[in-house]
């Protein structure tokens, strides 16, 4: 086993029952999340409505991005002065159809996730600390127009603050984005 590889895998398996514990918690919520499918309106216009009406933060984590309706959608939130902060694997932001590269230029502040600590295939947003959209789509072309997609949205407190918790986490284990 190489050095640091237990370490790894155990911080990587906090952040995952972390995670099912906030959506636990979500379940058992008095209200219930609302469930977003490709069958009904999916969840890439789901989020894109989310990040219009974003008016403090956008802190998003997905693992590939070259859906251009979601480039211009973080690009409009910059424009209204919304801090977005995007976190992405290393290896897909540098694949040449990956928008990371003009989403930084338009002002987002990009961080990947090395690829030493493990393949990073976490796709969720919080928007405005208050709310979270997760669940198997990334910011593509593909979950736009031809996959079938679901995702998750709730606003419970401890759930979205524990999001907010392993983004923090996630966000200071990564490195700037180079192009």
């Amino acid at each position: 086993m190489q050095p640091g590889t237990r370490t790894r895998a155990v911080g990587a398996l906090r952040r995952i029952a972390a995670l099912a514990a906030g959506l636990l918690a979500c379940a058992a919520s008095a209200e219930s999340p609302e469930i977003i499918s490709s069958a009904q309106r999916g969840p890439i216009e789901v989020t894109r409505d989310a990040i219009a009406q974003a008016t403090t933060s956008v802190a998003a984590v997905v693992y590939k991005f070259n859906e251009p309706s979601m480039l211009q959608s973080v690009t409009r939130a910059v424009e209204r002065g919304v801090e977005v902060r995007l976190l992405t694997a290393e290896l897909e932001s540098r694949d040449k159809r990956s928008l990371v590269w003009a989403a930084a230029k338009a002002g987002v502040e990009v961080r990947v996730w090395p690829e030493k600590q493990g393949k990073m295939h976490a796709k969720y947003v919080l928007v405005d600390g208050s709310e979270v959209l997760t669940g198997s789509y990334n910011w593509t072309r593909s979950a736009a127009k031809g996959n079938f997609e679901i995702a998750i949205r709730f606003d419970d407190a401890p759930s979205v603050q524990r999001f907010a918790e392993i983004f923090e986490e996630m966000w200071g284990e990564s490195r700037r984005w180079k192009r």
